[in-house]
């Protein structure tokens, strides 16, 4: 009797192990390079399901903050250095083209209330732009979330830089005051009277 039982699961074994080498392509086949492939877009949708999954919610959701301004980025490396850094860099460059449109936005403000593109001097404000935002560029964005994990061998970073508006809107003030023609036209304006105040008790908070 045990012996039958060996015999039984002995061609029980056999027959799975036939099957399998059956089932299995012939190597360099259509369809072992089908299989391949397959499984490499298994793999690939595994992964992807992983980042999705473990996103953090600020970068689906950015903060809304008053007062602030967020920058996402994120990056798929080899390591975890140059994952954080390629995410950091893209955050930077992500909240430099708001710090732009920010101060564009005062600025335009400004022209728009005022008699320089009447008078023929509409670049005023254009050259206050350009120094306000070199000034900007030099203080970088504070990190202020991180998130790390590892994903099909590689690394995967998410990272949220935050920039105070205070800093764009002193700045503004600051480089107008310093340029005689544009403070001219600026000191006659009330929205700019206004964010001078805003800027004022900013300042002393």
């Amino acid at each position: 009797m045990a012996n039958l039982k060996l015999i039984t699961a002995l061609v029980t074994i056999t027959s799975l192990i036939l099957t399998g080498c059956i089932n299995q392509p012939k190597p360099g086949s259509p369809e072992a390079a089908a299989l391949i492939e397959e499984k490499k877009i298994d793999k690939a949708t595994e992964n992807l399901e992983k980042r999705i999954e473990e996103e953090p919610k600020w970068a689906k959701e950015r903060p809304t903050n008053p007062g602030f301004l967020y920058g996402f980025g994120e990056s798929l490396q080899d390591d975890i250095s140059t994952a954080r850094r390629s995410a950091t860099l893209k955050a930077q460059v992500d909240i430099a083209g708001q710090i732009r449109q920010s101060v564009s936005n005062l600025t335009k403000g400004f022209q728009d209330q005022s008699t320089i593109t009447a008078t023929g001097n509409s670049d005023v404000y254009g050259e206050v732009n350009k120094r306000v935002i070199a000034e900007l560029e030099i203080k970088r964005a504070s990190v202020k979330e991180t998130k790390v994990i590892a994903v099909g061998g590689k690394v995967q970073a998410w990272v949220l830089v935050e920039y105070p508006e205070y800093e764009v809107k002193r700045e503004v003030v600051d480089q107008i005051k310093k340029d005689k023609e544009a403070s001219q036209q600026a000191n006659k304006l009330e929205l700019f009277k206004e964010l001078e105040k805003e800027v004022e008790r900013m300042r002393n908070n």
